[in-house]
């Protein structure tokens, strides 16, 4: 499957859950990408994403989410490596997933673009 916004795109594989970001709209079916990522379902509305690498944009991350609600997922926990961060999500400080980021699916589709 491949979404895109007219100026990027991210494809997304479901047998292995791989997410892909491409910086630009693809022709063919195995473009270079910029960021992967997996993603593994974690309940019926919460996903894990890990083992990223790579720069994922706003604007990956926006069909991230855009891909995720439509799978009907309402909150995503990512783990990134020390010193790296994930557009529109918190870090989380303390507890079972201590240096994770979580990501509130649903606000990040209602907040405004900025």
């Amino acid at each position: 499957m491949l979404i895109d916004d007219g100026r990027v795109a991210i494809s997304y594989e479901d047998r292995g859950g791989t997410i892909r970001a491409i910086d630009h709209v693809p022709g063919d079916d195995h473009p270079d990408y910029v960021a992967v990522c997996e993603v593994t379902r974690l309940s019926a509305d919460i996903v894990k994403l890990h083992a990223a690498s790579g720069a994922m944009s706003r604007r990956h991350m926006r069909l991230v989410v855009r891909l995720l609600l439509e799978q009907g997922y309402r909150l995503a926990y990512i783990d990134r490596a020390p010193g790296r961060v994930m557009p529109m999500a918190e870090r989380i400080r303390g507890g079972d997933w201590d240096g994770w980021w979580r990501l509130d699916l649903a606000a990040v589709r209602l907040a405004p673009r900025g």
